[in-house]
């Protein structure tokens, strides 16, 4: 690769971002970082790639020294927004308000400082402030201050007051992956508050289709079928079990879409708990200190034949520590992270006393939950509904496989379900906190406004809650092939 000079990086990065490659602009920032390690702009741009990677606390250091150190001020302005945006993901939004304010003093013409500090009071649920802050993105108004346009319409509950906006915005020309991902699925959800399925149902496949990934549903299963084969009551009882104390330690385990991140909330609404998150913590540990093996797209302990005592008991201690480091006080601290499924088998190794809680929502549900929510452009899932329901299938066969060997085991477990919230929030609540050892708090029961989490939730979840009942009722007949044939099939 030709090497690029600083503002040639920045603007290239910045194009490959838009696009969505991120592991492209992170591998570019990398090498240039290690080559011109005092650069700030260069800094700042590795910083901005690791995070959009995933890795949100990194990268959010990165960009807080490269803002510390760089002069230009425009420049300063754009990593101060890509600062909030981290932020606001941290569930941060008092920090993320305080550095889109500071970038849009310092460059008033560029958007994100206005689209960001907008983003970040809606995030505050400050909206009088956000809307008064509108008229000032003018009459060709950009992408980005559309998207917050339409996040703040969804989240006061209005969707008439942007869903016309983003729909034009969405139909439009030159827009990077990312926005446009955005821009379809905000219009999908403000079309469905609206009642208007059809339209709502045209933007999320348009959406789903910018996704690129690459999976294959033979390997997928075939992984599924390896672990349910490997992972027995005979294997586990070789197995000496580490019984590392993990009393604040709660697994939020399930399909993807069966309701962790609502079961999180919940959790997180007490006083004495902390919502810990999408974690990737587990997987980290399953790689490095118990052989983890690469398998379609994930990394699994294919059986725990081989798993030694002091295996377990470092790796259980090293995912301890990082859980303990979210929050030095609470009593429960949760990881929501929903491909666990495929590590559920080692918990109970590591843990005597983990708390572990399967999340169930009708699989044609959470089907559709998950459909409507992939983060994009990139994801190991394919474009395609009928992909969905394939893997769906397997990954509902291997959670009533760790159920059943749970039960074997004598491992404890609680449910939750996600539909039963939406109908009966205060039971629901009351059971799910009480499960993992924690007196009921009727905060519990309003989540949307309570929660302490360490990551933002998704704008569905701070809508009301009757608003959170059954959504695929509407989109039913309307899918070719229709996601209910999950429900009929399992």
């Amino acid at each position: 690769m030709d090497q690029l000079t600083p503002p040639q990086a920045f603007y290239e990065a910045q194009r490959l971002m838009r696009m969505g490659d991120y592991p492209r602009a992170a591998g570019l920032t990398k090498q240039l970082w290690q080559n011109i390690p005092d650069e700030p702009l260069i800094k700042g741009l590795h910083g901005m790639a690791t995070a959009r990677m995933g890795l949100y606390e990194q990268g959010l250091k990165l960009l807080s020294e490269a803002v510390e150190a760089i002069e230009d001020e425009k420049k300063r302005a754009v990593l101060l927004t890509e600062q909030a945006w981290v932020l606001r993901l941290l569930n941060r939004p008092e920090q993320a308000r305080a550095a889109c304010e500071q970038a849009h003093q310092l460059d008033p013409d560029a958007p994100e400082g206005l689209a960001g500090l907008i983003e970040s009071l809606v995030d505050l649920r400050q909206f009088d402030e956000a809307r008064s802050l509108l008229p000032e993105a003018g009459e060709d108004e950009p992408a980005l201050l559309t998207i917050a346009r339409g996040r703040l319409a969804l989240a006061s509950d209005r969707p008439d007051d942007a869903a016309d906006e983003v729909a034009r915005a969405a139909g439009g020309v030159g827009l990077g992956a990312v926005d446009l991902e955005r821009l379809l699925r905000l219009n999908g959800e403000l079309r469905e508050l609206q009642g208007r399925y059809d339209e709502a149902l045209q933007a999320f496949r348009r959406g789903a289709k910018l996704r690129r990934g690459e999976f294959d549903p033979g390997k997928h299963r075939a992984m599924v079928d390896e672990l349910v084969a490997g992972w027995t009551m005979q294997g586990v009882s070789k197995v000496q079990r580490a019984g590392v104390d993990a009393g604040r330690a709660v697994f939020l385990l399930g399909l993807p879409g069966s309701g962790q991140d609502l079961a999180e909330r919940i959790i997180a609404c007490h006083p004495d708990a902390f919502g810990g998150g999408e974690l990737m913590d587990l997987s980290r540990v399953a790689r490095s200190g118990l052989a983890a093996e690469r398998r379609s797209f994930r990394h699994v302990v294919p059986k725990p034949n081989l798993l030694k005592g002091r295996q377990l008991q470092a790796a259980g201690a090293v995912y301890l520590s990082r859980l303990s480091a979210l929050s030095e006080h609470a009593e429960r601290i949760t990881d929501s992270n929903p491909l666990n499924i495929y590590l559920a088998g080692i918990i109970p190794l590591m843990y005597a006393n983990a708390h572990i809680v399967f999340c169930r929502r009708d699989p044609a549900e959470a089907a559709w939950w998950w459909y409507t929510a992939i983060p994009g452009p990139t994801h190991p899932y394919a474009q395609e509904p009928d992909v969905l329901i394939e893997a769906m299938r397997d990954l509902d066969r291997l959670c009533a496989h760790w159920k059943a060997l749970f039960e074997q085991m004598g491992v404890s477990f609680s449910e939750f379900d996600a539909q039963r919230f939406a109908e009966s929030p205060q039971e629901s609540a009351g059971e799910l906190v009480e499960s993992i050892g924690l007196a009921y708090d009727q905060r519990c029961a309003e989540p949307h406004l309570h929660a302490r989490t360490r990551t933002a939730p998704r704008d569905t979840l701070r809508l009301p809650i009757d608003r959170w009942g059954s959504r695929f009722e509407h989109y039913r007949g309307r899918l070719k092939p229709d996601f209910a044939t999950l429900s009929a099939g399992i």
